[in-house]
């Protein structure tokens, strides 16, 4: 009923405001049952809307106004109001039936992808309450990062303890791989959200837990190529070489060939891939720096008791040797 709206949405004007009580809608998000972003390429430019999914009554109320909208071959606007503010304005020339609709309204990724889920949640059912101001953090709050790192060390430490009952000391490598290598990732990933490239949500985490997965694999071959070494009777240095040579280098290789397939992935796929994919390489070049860098050192230090146990072994044997070799006391001595 504001004649200063209709003109503005004839001359094509954007993020109008609407007055309360100045129009009625035909449907509302109690009707949508899903919403989802679409998006098209024209000449090298991608153009990002919204896929709308109604219920029984709210497809029925859609096509009612359209058929209204589209009578004597006329075309009629439809208004998506978020807010009390026009987001889009579809132009109508046809009776919509199916429920569905594509909204276009020039929206970037992200406006696609917060409508979409704002459309898709519909009303909140809450109450207003003044409260103290609080500062808070994107997604998953500013606790967000020591909660997580907490949770990976817990699951670090406990496949620690796994690994180093089934290989000895050099399980402990394990647990270091995965605990540098997401120390690292979350520390690039927090600062790559403070530049609101990311935010540290869901994508993110799968990314992390990823990262621990491929990490904690890696320290486990790196282990299980050191035992086996020592089983065969190689020596510690030569097992340590073994295992940090060969072994780690092709795990290397495979991490590398990982990161540079995420970040071909984060510049050209959108959404949530782009996000996982952003995460994951993180993960990967903090997992090729944990190999390349603190598997040896930690690998070196946690077998240094095979050292010691070894030069004690040599020690007794030497000894037990002395005593064989020792003369019989005579008889009567």
């Amino acid at each position: 009923s504001d004649a200063d709206v209709l003109q503005k949405l004839q001359n094509n004007a954007s993020n109008i405001e609407l007055e309360r009580g100045s129009y009625d809608a035909f449907v509302t998000s109690d009707e949508v049952k899903g919403a989802s972003v679409v998006s098209q390429n024209y000449y090298g430019m991608t153009y990002y809307g919204i896929s709308v999914s109604l219920d029984a009554s709210g497809a029925s109320a859609l096509s009612d106004a359209t058929e209204d909208l589209s009578q004597d071959g006329t075309s009629g606007q439809i208004a998506v109001v978020m807010d009390g503010t026009i987001i889009a304005s579809p132009s109508v020339s046809k009776k919509i039936e199916g429920g569905k609709i594509n909204i276009s309204g020039g929206f970037t990724e992200d406006q696609a992808y917060a409508y979409a889920s704002a459309i898709a949640g519909g009303r909140l059912r809450c109450s207003l309450s003044q409260t103290e101001p609080a500062e808070v953090g994107a997604t998953l709050g500013d606790d967000a990062p020591v909660l997580v790192l907490a949770a990976f060390i817990v699951v670090s430490f406990v496949a620690c303890l796994v690994a180093a009952r089934r290989l000895g000391a050099a399980g402990g490598v394990c647990a270091e791989a995965a605990t540098v290598s997401v120390i690292i990732a979350l520390g690039i990933l927090t600062l790559v959200a403070r530049f609101d490239v990311v935010v540290l949500g869901r994508m993110e985490l799968a990314g992390l837990a990823v990262t621990e997965l491929c990490a904690l694999v890696a320290g486990v071959r790196v282990a299980v190529r050191y035992r086996s070494e020592r089983d065969a009777g190689a020596s510690v240095r030569k097992s340590q070489q073994v295992a940090c040579g060969h072994e780690r280098n092709c795990l290397m290789g495979v991490a590398g060939v990982v990161l540079v397939a995420a970040v071909v992935a984060a510049h050209l796929l959108p959404g949530h891939v782009r996000e996982f994919a952003v995460s994951l390489a993180c993960g990967m070049g903090a997992l090729v720096y944990a190999l390349a860098v603190a598997v040896p050192t930690q690998l070196a230090l946690y077998t240094a008791a095979d050292v010691a146990k070894g030069a004690q072994d040599a020690q007794d044997l030497e000894s037990d040797e002395d005593e064989d070799e020792q003369p019989a006391p005579k008889s009567g001595e």
